[in-house]
């Protein structure tokens, strides 16, 4: 018997079939069988197979009679093969190593697997090379899992990474839709997965995947999209018959709905806007082309079973589609279908903000349980969305003197913010009934991993300290604020404002000037308000700098690179530890009518938003979720050392966020006993002695091992590290040698990408 079977599909590759056949038939110490099918192609693919097996028994190679596309010819393979397993390759794609197949099959056997799931190498158009990444599948590597206990089993995308047993897809007549001449992968696949017991995952490259940038899988034409709604149809057929058989599916099909609408808006968007033109305006779904009917009916019943796509965990790494699922755009969307606004649903594919009064209106009419708690989270991600359409019943400041009462919480930051912030935003919508408003307008917001950490209003505070240079961006914001105040879905009489990094160091470095006291005074004499009360949490002094110290190194997006010492230094000199001197100028500032200053202790003994319900006399019968959502969860201090030592190489956001990503989910410094506070050096030492000391700790991060302490320390104000710097560390660490070759390669003689660099270190240098 064969221990495997390869099936090759070709149309017109012959410029590429001469690799992959060779690397089939290379194979080490493993007997295959190579089923090889020409599907009427015009070149010379056909008479290259029939040539070279005219040398290899083992190679068949079969014609078909018509064009019948890869479905039909994959499963006239299937139909006679002998092998224990099955492998589907790409005629253009080729095995990674000869040895590719033996340990993929090595492994599928130690873990008597059903199914086995390989990694594999993007070779991209310009002929470079990236390690394709198992995200999420970690849990799944050390063992079998299934559908319904590892449903980020359905991120596993690409066809030819599956390794089945030919026994188990004969057992359940798991073939290749044929009503489907393309698309057809993943149908295969879900097919499968959903019915497989035993599905194992290894880190075997086992092959090269060959990415075309006009490929089917990009391409978007009416002809693809309407193969895309059957495609959705079978894939729902299949989900239901699974269930019917009692298959456990739900967390799965979560993970799975999340994959179908990330990829509406990044293949077929366009194709349903242009049916959606604010020049043929469509209100009623029968107004709708038939075929894009069809499709929405087909996404919508594969998906409108499900809960909130956001609260998925079993995403793959961010991208931008991700980052839409996560911020609960695609619900939104998912509501707008529901109830008909395809006006929504059109800005919303085009990536466009919808207002906050039109997230109201949503809540108001979905059926959904889930919209309440989906458009909150949606309307978290403004990101000073402007507008350009905006029309007010009455002048601003006429609006603003509507408004009977004003909370500016400022802080202190590391003292319960973060939940206080929280709990307003989950619960805008039922304070907003209550008629109490916390703004959309001037938000400010993470991106990438950090994507749920929130300064509050910070962006419209830095427009009040920066209006002397800006001035239309302050009077844009207060527009858009008295906007918001004549949509709410309830006449507010109380507004809550919150940034907590007025009383913090951060406004330091938009070279704002002046005194935190005069920058107070600025923003309370600037806001447009006359009734102001300001509410300010204080801690204790050397709790409260350590825990500040530990959350401003642990940002990728500020270029801090200090010790302890020189961060006490500079706070001190703000008298941001005089307690009594800030709030007696907070006290004091102008149309500031009422102080409310608080105890961390306090706060923490009742809860942030209790403290901040009860101190402010503020509606305290809206349920507080048992389970608080992930907003600012602290690192261990080894992470937050690692970011400082890495954020200061050349990078770019996205960048920033992947290293963050890797630095966040790395267990090894997640668990490092090292602390940043285990005796007196550590807070009276400055500068290198500072950084020697931690080094010296046994389970410090060792990024220091790549770049040395001048060149991070010149990087903090002028962030590169050139080729020259890398040639003279190279010189300088013996143990590093090897792992440099591959940093050369994959960086372009520049850090440009220090998360590879990060992952390539030996496992000495990660932490333990």
């Amino acid at each position: 018997m064969y221990d495997a079977t390869i099936i090759i599909p070709c149309f017109n590759t012959e410029k590429y079939l001469q690799q992959c056949l060779t690397s089939a038939l290379s194979q080490e110490d493993v007997r295959l069988q190579i089923i090889f099918i020409d599907d009427c192609s015009t070149d010379g693919s056909l008479s290259l197979a029939t040539d070279i097996a005219s040398q290899h028994p083992d190679l068949i190679v079969l014609s078909n009679p018509k064009n019948i596309g890869q479905a039909r010819s994959r499963n006239r393979g299937l139909d006679i093969a002998e092998g224990r397993y099955i492998i589907f390759l790409d005629s253009d794609d080729y095995f990674a190593s000869t040895t590719s197949v033996r340990d993929w099959i090595d492994h599928a056997d130690r873990h008597s697997s059903e199914i086995c799931v390989a990694n594999y190498i993007v070779l991209r158009e310009d002929g470079t090379f990236r390690q394709h990444e198992l995200d999420g599948l970690d849990a799944v590597l050390d063992g079998n899992g299934n559908a319904s206990q590892n449903p980020e089993l359905a991120n596993v995308r690409l066809g030819c990474q599956i390794m089945y047993c030919r026994e188990f897809l004969d057992k359940h007549d798991i073939r290749f839709s044929t009503k489907l001449r393309q698309r057809e992968d993943r149908v295969f696949s879900s097919s499968a997965m959903i019915r497989a017991d035993r599905v194992s995952v290894t880190n075997v490259n086992a092959f090269v995947y060959r990415k075309h940038p006009t490929s089917t899988m990009t391409r978007v034409t009416r002809d693809q999209f309407e193969l895309f709604s059957v495609h959705m149809e079978i894939v729902k057929a299949n989900f239901d018959s699974a269930e019917k058989d009692g298959y456990k599916l739900s967390n799965y099909m979560h993970v799975n709905g999340c994959i179908y609408w990330m990829n509406t808006f990044a293949l077929w968007k366009n194709v349903i806007i242009e049916e959606l033109e604010p020049a043929t305006p469509r209100t009623v779904f029968d107004d709708l082309p038939e075929f894009v009917q069809r499709f929405l009916t087909a996404l919508d019943n594969l998906t409108n079973q499900l809960p909130a796509l956001y609260s998925n965990r079993h995403d793959r790494v961010v991208s931008n589609q991700v980052i839409l699922q996560k911020e609960a755009t695609i619900d939104a969307a998912r509501i707008c279908l529901e109830v008909g606004r395809f006006d929504l649903l059109r800005q919303l594919l085009l990536r466009q903000r919808i207002k906050p009064h039109d997230a109201y209106d949503l809540i108001g009419v979905s059926k959904y349980p889930w919209a309440k708690d989906a458009l909150c989270h949606y309307l978290r991600f403004n990101r000073n969305g402007f507008y350009s359409d905006l029309e007010l019943n009455k002048p601003v400041e006429d609006v603003f003197a509507s408004v009977d009462r004003v909370i500016l919480h400022i802080g202190q930051p590391k003292t319960g913010s973060s939940a206080i912030q929280d709990y307003l935003e989950e619960n805008r919508y039922d304070l907003a009934l209550r008629g109490v408003m916390y703004p959309v307008t001037g938000v400010n917001r993470d991106h990438g991993e950090r994507y749920m950490r929130s300064a509050g209003h910070a962006a419209l505070m830095r427009s009040i300290l920066n209006s002397a240079e800006q001035p239309d961006l302050l009077e844009t914001f207060k527009t858009h604020l008295a906007y918001e105040i004549e949509n709410q879905p309830g006449k507010p009489h109380t507004i809550i404002l919150s940034s907590e990094s007025i009383l913090s160091h951060l406004f330091t470095e938009y070279a704002f000037g002046g005194t935190i006291s005069g920058r107070i005074s600025k923003i309370t004499s600037s806001l447009g308000f006359k009734n102001i009360e300001v509410v300010a949490v204080f801690r204790e002094q050397q709790s409260w700098l350590r825990s500040l110290y530990k959350e401003v190194i642990s940002s990728m997006h500020n270029k801090m690179f200090t010790s302890p010492r020189e961060f006490y230094t500079k706070v001190e000199g703000l008298r941001l530890l005089d307690y009594g001197y800030l709030q007696d100028e907070i006290s004091k500032a102008p149309n500031v009518t009422a102080t409310h200053f608080g105890d961390y202790s306090d706060l923490r003994k009742v809860g942030a938003d209790r403290w901040f319900s009860d101190a402010l006399g503020l509606p305290n019968d809206i349920a507080t979720p048992a389970e608080r959502r992930d907003v600012n969860t602290a690192m261990s201090d080894a992470q937050a050392l690692a970011v400082m030592l890495a954020k200061t190489l050349r990078i770019d956001s996205a960048e920033k966020d992947r290293l963050l990503a890797h630095i966040l989910k790395n267990q090894g410094l997640r668990k490092s006993p090292y602390e940043l506070f285990s005796d007196e050096s550590d807070e009276t030492l400055q500068g290198q002695a500072w950084f020697d000391t931690q080094m010296k700790k046994p389970s410090a991060p060792r990024i220091e091992n790549l770049v040395e302490y001048s060149v991070l320390e010149a990087a903090a104000e002028t962030p590169a590290v050139d080729s020259v710097q890398i040639e003279r560390l190279k010189k300088q660490n013996a143990d590093l040698r090897a792992s440099i070759q591959d940093i050369r390669n994959t960086l372009s003689w520049r850090i440009t990408s220090p998360l590879r660099a990060v992952r390539r270190l030996p496992k000495s240098m990660r932490g333990r």
